[in-house]
């Protein structure tokens, strides 16, 4: 640092400083230093609650009841239908079947009308008994 004429404030000061934005060693005044520095660290600070409140309005969505946000799904009701009618369903609706048993559904997780996310796992259990008959038994 030079010393300071007189009636010159310690704005236009000029040190030699590294600024890695610009070539090594370049003068530039220290307030043009301090100031693109600043403005660095408010870039920086908005950027942050940016991706914060982009994550939160994610998840805001990700658990609202609106069904069209990220492809959510309604679960359509599979009692009484065939395995083969219910895969089919769950390949056109994306969601991925686990199954259990033969013959027609008698229970499913999730139940239907419950709005999940394309890629959910259903899980439907078939019985060849009538449905009157299985859920006697419980």
């Amino acid at each position: 640092s030079r010393p300071l004429p007189e009636g010159e404030g310690e704005s236009s000061a000029i040190t030699i400083f590294h600024n890695p934005y610009d070539r090594p060693h370049s003068l530039q005044p220290v307030s043009t230093v301090v100031r693109e520095a600043q403005a660095r660290e408010r870039a920086a600070s908005i950027r942050e609650a940016q991706a914060r409140e982009r994550a939160a309005s994610i998840n805001d969505r990700r658990y609202s009841d609106d069904a069209t946000v990220f492809g959510d799904i309604t679960v359509p009701d599979f009692h009484g239908k065939s395995l083969r009618q219910v895969t089919e369903e769950c390949l056109k609706a994306g969601l991925r079947l686990q199954s259990a048993g033969s013959g027609a559904a008698v229970e499913q997780i999730p139940p239907s009308g419950v709005i999940v996310p394309v890629g959910t796992r259903v899980e439907v259990r078939f019985s060849t008994q009538p449905v009157t008959a299985v859920a006697l038994r419980k």
